[in-house]
């Protein structure tokens, strides 16, 4: 017998039930609600629930996962430190393998080197290569755009770099590769899954599998959770270790008289990854949500159990042995090559400067500040490598990404109280309509016996609650940052959900419950409609970056889908009916009986439960695979490269691009680091060939590109184009045009203008219309010769002449005839004639494969 037939088969008839039965069912209804029960007496049989709920997280996580691209700015962010990590790690033994090399012949030539030669030699040898490794990245020490990088673990940055290596990314050459999106986010969906089944597994021995199913579906309808599930930012590992480990917690403890030591060993693997992940919150939640814990209940005999103690021992240093080497090999961080007293005094200074900051934190600040005092550590880090803002990883991490991003706000948003229940209305929807119900139930059901499944209500509740006040109480904010209270909040729903249904046909009070949870629906919905951008805005960066209004419009499709759910929920609650509308007469009856007639679910608990999911499973299905895609074009900037790379794919030779005043992450990922970094003073020289980055340890380039080609691309912010144009020379600005115009943010211009320098040779230059583009001293170019120049031995082809004056050939009499693609055109800026340019085949933006699934 399923769980609901057990737990509604014995329900008492209503007390309506009388009244009710002067409207007997139709034959379609009957039908309807037969196939209803016999379905949910198939999903929640035992054996079956598990494999349905592990189902429905594949469909869910994994479908299309690489069909989109990295979203601006956190997964382009992320992919690029994975990225360099993975190619330093290649280098770093290639670098190995030169070093034992030279080492290995160097022994060979010993007997022939004079006295003092060869420990001069060696020593050398090894000075070069220690401050070359210093300078690479590797799979321990994550690196950005030649700087280090320190805002984040390396645990995402570790899943990123195996899913390549996993699906054998190419992350070294220009060109877009496939496999890079699925790459990415693979391990970060498999995580998710893992979570979501361990929770599954938790609910339904706790409380039943019928919760478990309903926790399952709750999370992966939820915009905010299966948003996240799909993305490669470092919330969803944090969240999903955090949620997995206090399940295992749930598991270990509420399910058995002793603790399982698998489940209480798996409680500290999952701590420890969070802590890799994240950071501090991956052992701060779960410990500061199991203390609150035996706090309110009271369970204090949970401490005094000896086989607690006993596991503890064992997984403590589980913990530290999976989450502290990395950390310690930062803190330890390769140190400056050749540092100075000068340098260590400058950093001794700045490090005790950066930890009187500390003294503002509340409660912990002033001890923490004195202990650290007491250690000296500043000496260690004194000559540490910096990042770009010339913070060492203590500094950085755990000064500036904890502390003060804690106590005093980094960036970001600030808000009050009530700042994050707005978002999470919009990252549940629609179960958010259900979570004042679902925590007041609960919260009154805990208290009322103290059974163990009392206790693990109270602890569901306490997690809820604890998760909340601390991401409230942080006063850096981001829409996204209150993601782990979703977890515990939709296990509250399924628990709601399952109490509901337990209550069998009873109409009781559904009236009411029917009108709050229409309203509650109406009021978001409402919301969602006028300020789409409301769900991209529950996990980016910039919350007045424009929505693509005209190119995704979504009104109507959002429309259909909210009323018409809305009409179904209607229709269950009144399914089959009250004593009073049974006996109603005269047009009410007659409306009341119609409605019925028209009614396909009689059972109206489980029909309002039915209509529910397949409303949340509608608007899930909806946001993941539609409107995600379609908004995907205007986050990411991977298919402005896939115009470039196949229009520089046209020609030879390479065509730089350049990012003008861009921060945005994507120009450095899918450029693979190969992009300018260009502010106003550096566009002339980008546009001649010897260009300078502005980007921090990138040396600049040394005179003009040998290899430089006639175009230039550019990528640059709508607003800004202006600018770029004001930027260049007079003799460019013309030139300039808009090329792609698919991103409601970006565009992606070129500006074309043939030329070339004294030492380019025919071999490298372009061809067009099968002749060799030339160029003269003066830069303009000339076709008809097959060598750089016509002098000495330097000969024209047949019918083309040399011009003395500029030493390049022109077309004499006896010339052959040219094709359309050799006119020459006069020059704008007056000088020699400018050979023009043909014309490139461009795939517009709407044949391109930009949003479909792969």
């Amino acid at each position: 017998m399923s769980d609901m037939e057990s737990t509604e088969g014995a329900a008492a008839p209503s007390a309506s039930s009388a009244g009710a039965q002067l409207i007997q069912p139709n034959g379609a209804a009957s039908a309807v609600d037969n196939l209803l029960g016999r379905i949910s007496a198939f999903v929640f049989r035992p054996n079956v629930t598990g494999w349905v709920a592990l189902a429905m997280a594949v469909l869910v996580l994994f479908p299309a996962l690489g069909g989109y691209g990295l979203w601006d700015p956190w997964e382009t962010h992320y992919g690029e430190v994975a990225r360099e990590m993975r190619e330093g790690y290649y280098k770093e033994r290639a670098i190995q393998e030169e070093w034992r090399q030279e080492l290995a012949a160097l022994d060979q030539d010993k007997a022939s080197l004079p006295a003092g030669e060869y420990e001069r030699r060696k020593e050398s040898i090894n000075y070069r290569y220690e401050n070359e490794l210093l300078q690479t990245p590797d799979m321990w020490h994550p690196m950005w755009s030649k700087t280090w990088f320190y805002s984040k673990p390396v645990g995402l940055l570790w899943m990123m770099a195996a899913g390549w290596e996993f699906f054998g990314s190419d992350t070294r050459n220009p060109g877009l590769d496939p496999s890079l999106e699925w790459g990415a986010r693979f391990f970060t969906a498999l995580e998710t899954l893992l979570c979501v089944m361990i929770l599954y597994v938790a609910i339904a021995r706790i409380f039943s599998r019928r919760a478990g199913f309903f926790a399952v579906l709750i999370l992966l309808t939820s915009p905010q959770f299966f948003f996240l599930a799909r993305q490669a930012v470092t919330d969803m590992p944090m969240a999903a270790a955090v949620s997995a480990a206090l399940g295992c917690f749930m598991i270990a403890v509420f399910t058995k008289d002793r603790l399982p030591w698998g489940w209480t060993l798996l409680f500290w693997v999952w701590c420890a990854w969070g802590v890799l992940t994240k950071g501090l919150p991956g052992i701060v939640i779960p410990v500061v949500v199991i203390g609150f814990y035996l706090l309110i209940a009271w369970d204090w005999q949970l401490l005094r159990r000896q086989d607690f103690w006993i596991t503890t021992a064992v997984g403590a240093p589980l913990f530290m042995l999976i989450a502290l080497p990395w950390y310690v090999v930062m803190f330890l961080q390769k140190s400056k090559p050749d540092c100075t007293t000068t340098e260590l005094l400058k950093y001794q200074f700045k490090f005790l400067a950066t930890l009187e900051d500390m003294r503002k934190v509340p409660l912990l600040g002033k001890p923490l500040f004195n202990w650290l005092q007491s250690l000296e550590m500043n000496k260690v880090r004194a000559c540490a490598q910096v990042d770009f803002e010339n913070k060492t990883f203590f500094e950085r991490f755990i000064i500036h990404d904890h502390f003060n991003r804690f106590a005093e706000g980094v960036h970001g948003e600030r808000g009050n109280f009530a700042y994050y229940f707005e978002h999470m209305g919009f990252g549940t929807f629609p179960w958010a309509a259900l979570t004042p119900l679902a925590v007041a139930q609960q919260a009154r059901k805990a208290w009322s016996r103290l059974t163990r499944t009392d206790k693990a209500v109270i602890f569901v509740f306490v997690w809820y609650a604890v998760t909340f006040l601390m991401f409230t109480l942080n006063k850096t904010k981001f829409n996204h940052y209150i993601f782990p209270t979703v977890i515990p909040g939709a296990i509250l729903i399924a628990l709601f959900l399952d109490d509901f249904l337990k209550a069998g046909r009873k109409t009781k009070g559904l009236g009411l419950l029917g009108l709050f949870v229409l309203v509650a629906i109406a009021v978001m919905a409402k919301d969602l409609i006028n300020e789409p951008k409301a769900l991209p805005n529950l996990f980016v960066y910039k919350y007045d970056r424009p929505y693509p209004s005209r190119e995704v419009n979504n009104v109507i499709p959002m429309n259909i889908i909210f009323w018409g759910c809305s009409l179904l929920l209607v229709a269950s609650l009144w399914g089959s009916g009250t004593g009073a509308i049974a006996r109603a007469s005269g047009f009410t009856g007659w409306v009341a009986r119609i409605w019925h007639r028209l009614n396909p679910i009689p059972d109206t608990r489980r029909g309002f439960v039915a209509m529910y999911c397949v409303f949340a499973v509608v608007f899930g299905t909806f946001v993941t695979h539609y409107l995600f895609y379609q908004l995907s074009p205007h986050w990411s900037q991977k298919y402005y490269f896939e115009t470039y790379f196949h229009e520089r794919g046209q020609f030879a030779g390479e065509a730089p691009m350049g990012a003008f005043l861009m921060n945005w992450r994507g120009e450095t990922f899918y450029s693979k680091d190969t992009e300018a970094q260009l502010k106003t003073p550096s566009v002339p020289g980008f546009l001649t060939g010897g260009y300078c980055s502005a980007r921090p340890n990138r040396k600049p380039e040394e005179g003009p590109d040998p290899r430089a080609t006639a175009w230039r691309y550019f990528i640059v912010e709508q607003d800004r184009l202006n600018a770029l144009k004001e930027a260049m020379p007079n003799d460019w600005k013309d030139l300039l045009e808009v090329i792609d115009k698919s991103n409601n943010k970006f565009y992606l211009a070129r500006a074309g203008k043939p030329q070339c320098h004294q030492q380019q040779e025919c071999a490298d230059a372009r061809e067009a219309g099968g002749k060799c583009m030339l160029c003269d001293p003066s830069m303009a170019c000339a076709f008809g010769c097959c060598h750089a120049y016509c002098s000495g031995d330097k000969q024209c082809n047949p019918g083309y002449l040399c011009d003395a004056a500029t030493r390049s050939c022109k077309p004499g009499p006896n010339a052959p005839a040219r094709s359309a693609a050799d006119t020459i055109s006069a020059p704008r800026d007056g000088g020699n004639a400018v050979a023009a340019t043909p014309s490139l085949q461009v795939i517009p933006p709407s044949e391109q494969n930009t949003g479909a699934p792969n």
